[in-house]
């Protein structure tokens, strides 16, 4: 698992510009979130899921990728990379 400080240093390198990882609380963000004209089912669906997240983490098993896909799965820093060039 990456953390968001080792996301955003993956990001920085690929970019070749500065990116910081910052919490947003969540009420900060529910906020903006409702003030841009989001619905309420995907508010309290998102607050939800990050509540989650914040508790358990967001872990995945890249043996169960590989067998999902039937190919190993691509890096984040392969992926940003590729995402970088299109």
């Amino acid at each position: 698992m990456l953390s968001p400080v080792e996301v955003a240093a993956v990001l920085e390198r690929q970019l070749a510009r500065p990116v910081r990882a910052q919490a947003v609380p969540l009420d900060l963000w529910e906020r903006g979130a409702r003030a841009s004209g989001v619905g309420d089912y995907p508010v309290e669906t998102l607050l939800q899921m990050f509540r989650y997240y914040e508790h358990y983490g967001f872990g995945g098993n890249p043996r169960v990728l590989t067998w999902l896909l039937r190919r190993p799965p691509t890096t984040f820093a392969g992926f940003v990379e590729r995402a970088a060039r299109s």
